[in-house]
């Protein structure tokens, strides 16, 4: 018997430095609800479908890794369990996602999967 593994797959990771670039260039839309700020934008330019994802926390607020590693792992812990997948099951472009945190203090799981499911709600009506 497979264990279940709760990690965010590779394929789903966005590293690529061009389309980070490209989706804080400003001529993508944002969705925020406190603690978390979404970028979202579609790239056309690839044979992949799907959605790539990245989570950010800023150095200057959050000048220990400790506290960083901590909230980035709370997100992608309510990342996983929403199920952002589905919000692109018809579409043929790739759906590309940046999560950033602004809260002031390091929030609960509680408060921040409660911001991602209102951005979740956001954003499955302008998807759609």
């Amino acid at each position: 018997m497979a264990a279940f593994s709760a990690r965010l797959p590779k394929k789903v990771r966005l590293k690529n430095l061009g389309l980070i670039q490209y989706l804080f260039s400003g001529a993508n839309e944002k969705v925020g609800k406190y603690p978390l700020l979404l970028f979202y934008g579609f790239n056309a330019n690839t044979e992949e479908r799907g959605v790539k994802v990245m989570f950010s926390v800023s150095k200057k607020k959050y000048p220990r890794a400790v506290d960083r590693n901590r909230i980035k792992r709370l997100m992608r812990e309510a990342y996983r369990v929403r199920g952002f997948e589905n919000l692109v099951a018809s579409k043929t472009e790739q759906l590309l996602l940046a999560f950033v945190y602004t809260g002031e203090t390091i929030c609960s799981l509680v408060e921040i999967e409660k911001s991602i499911d209102s951005i979740y709600d956001v954003l499955t009506q302008r998807v759609s």
